[in-house]
């Protein structure tokens, strides 16, 4: 029988296994805090219009922006965040799209994946924010970040998720390369993925331990002051 995980649960197991037994296991409902909405807000943002500037041709177009920007607000994420947060989120954006996109590079928007490891008969998944071409047959991910710099690494189960997935969906380019833009700050870190063969033990080793784990025990961590399990005192470990 085949085994299936996204990402997100992977790393919801590295971050706690009691919450990703919490979520994905027993099916309670999970509510997400507002750092995490607001990414999601963001992310979604830069998805539409990215993939409208790819159908209209252009480089850029901020009537384009306003509009998503405004549609998104007052359909969703408005009731959720803060007027506060529509001021801080849109004028971040602004300077990113006005500087950072070039059009003519892009290949995918939201671009799903997939890789199969057979050892543990186990189908991974997840999406890229954004695909584009480089020069010389080389291709870069790039993946948007509310968060600031010094909380992501290369050398992380996002990176070795990302980087294997990368390179065994496209082997046919020479060069791969991720980029973590740190939208905020307006920052970015680039790096190349690690050897295939490496990265494939290690996703190997903890996805090993989400499917082997009978306990799923709370392991206490950075993210319990935001943790919805937390605030409703059902984790031993933060009692």
């Amino acid at each position: 029988m085949k085994n299936y995980l996204t990402y997100s649960k992977i790393d919801t197991y590295v971050q706690c296994p009691f919450k990703y037994k919490w979520i994905y296991i027993d099916r309670n409902d999970y509510k997400r805090n507002i750092a995490s909405e607001r990414g999601i807000f963001a992310r979604a943002v830069l998805e539409r219009y990215v993939t409208k500037l790819m159908e209209l041709k252009k480089k850029k177009n901020l009537k384009v922006f306003d509009k998503i920007f405004n549609t998104l607000w007052s359909d969703t994420y408005g009731i959720i965040l803060s007027d506060y947060d529509k001021h801080k989120i849109k004028d971040y954006l602004l300077v990113y799209i006005q500087k950072s996109i070039e059009i003519k590079h892009v290949l995918a928007v939201e671009c799903q994946f997939s890789f199969y490891l057979a050892e543990l008969k186990l189908q991974v998944s997840g999406r890229f924010n954004r695909v584009e071409s480089l020069p010389v047959n080389r291709l870069k991910l790039i993946d948007y970040k509310i968060g600031q710099s010094q909380f992501f690494f290369s050398d992380s189960l996002q990176s070795w998720i990302y980087g294997y997935a990368l390179l065994d969906r496209f082997p046919e380019y020479g060069g791969h390369q991720i980029s973590y833009r740190f939208l905020e700050k307006n920052e970015f870190m680039g790096f190349k993925p690690q050897d295939k063969s490496k990265l494939k033990s290690k996703i190997i080793g903890v996805a090993s331990s989400v499917l082997s784990d009978c306990q799923m025990l709370p392991t206490k961590n950075k993210w319990c002051d935001f943790c919805d399990i937390c605030e409703q005192g059902k984790c031993s470990e933060w009692n």
